[in-house]
């Protein structure tokens, strides 16, 4: 048994498994498995046993999913009550601080896009997990770009609109209007963390079909 959850949790680590279903970092899903395997090397009384688990191990881990799966209930914008990092963090703490003071001034946030739908806002959020990806919250800002955006849903992007505020059903909700809408090229921060990278510039082709040039006014 030990053999088997010692795989499993090696395999996850590296596949990014553990990434998309638990809060806990790889290194320390890794780190877990490198124990269970020590324990499980000492107090195997059979080679075969222990080949068999692992192997049984590693075939589980490779039937989880690599990517998060989607975020039950609407975006969330409101500051969470974690230590967070990242722009799109501080912008939502910054107006539960002062409200007043931010709204109708154009901000810059990264994170991941979600088309409009349903009636639904498009939305640009950053995922958050409190153990694994059941209790999985996103936590953001509704979207109204200034041009159709063309863009696939899970793509990490950075979007500068105008703040506003509304309410919709009985909740306020935050806004980034008049907005463009820029995907960030492969090796964008990660859903989960919302540490984004400032060292990364869209591509000549990351622009939205019709918007406007993927910089903030």
């Amino acid at each position: 048994m030990a053999g088997a959850f010692a795989a499993l949790a090696l395999v996850a680590a590296l596949s990014g498994s553990a990434r998309a279903l638990c809060a806990m970092p790889a290194w320390c899903v890794a780190a877990t498995g490198v124990l269970a395997a020590a324990g499980a090397l000492r107090t195997a009384q059979r080679r075969a046993q222990l080949v068999a688990a692992l192997v049984a191990g590693s075939l589980a881990a490779l039937t989880l999913p690599r990517m998060p799966p989607p975020v039950a209930g609407d975006v969330i914008s409101r500051a969470p009550k974690t230590n967070a990092t990242g722009d799109l963090f501080a912008l939502l703490d910054r107006l539960d601080s002062a409200p007043d003071g931010m709204l109708g001034t154009r901000e810059t946030v990264g994170g991941e896009w979600t088309p409009a739908a349903a009636g639904n806002a498009a939305t640009v959020s950053r995922r958050i997990m409190a153990c694994c990806a059941a209790d999985a919250v996103a936590v953001g800002f509704d979207v109204v770009p200034a041009a159709r955006a063309a863009i696939a849903a899970g793509a990490e992007v950075r979007v500068s609109g105008t703040l506003r505020s509304s309410m919709r059903d009985g909740e306020l909700r935050y806004a980034l209007v008049d907005a463009s809408v820029c995907p960030l090229a492969s090796g964008a921060p990660s859903k989960r963390s919302g540490r984004p990278r400032h060292d990364r510039r869209p591509t000549p082709s990351a622009t939205s079909r019709g918007s406007r040039p993927c910089r903030p006014r």
